[in-house]
């Protein structure tokens, strides 16, 4: 069985929301973490902004998450 790949900006900000509420973030305090504005976290997690390679590693660290995490759609 193959896993369902996420592809889109929208997915992945979807993710990101998700893991940063399960870990009670708020987003000024990611943003002071990636080292942006909440207002970047805010598109980022709408799906506004696309994320680059060197971000995404960036917020799966802040996150305690594998990249793969934002790619792998849940069960």
């Amino acid at each position: 069985m193959t896993k369902k790949k996420i592809t889109t900006s929208r997915e992945i900000g979807e993710r990101i929301k998700k893991r940063r509420k399960e870990l009670k973030i708020s987003q000024e305090d990611l943003a002071e973490t990636l080292g942006v504005t909440y207002q970047q976290v805010q598109r980022y997690e709408n799906g506004m902004n696309r994320l680059n390679v060197e971000n995404i590693q960036v917020i799966a660290d802040a996150l305690d998450v594998y990249v793969a995490y934002f790619y792998e759609a849940e069960k």
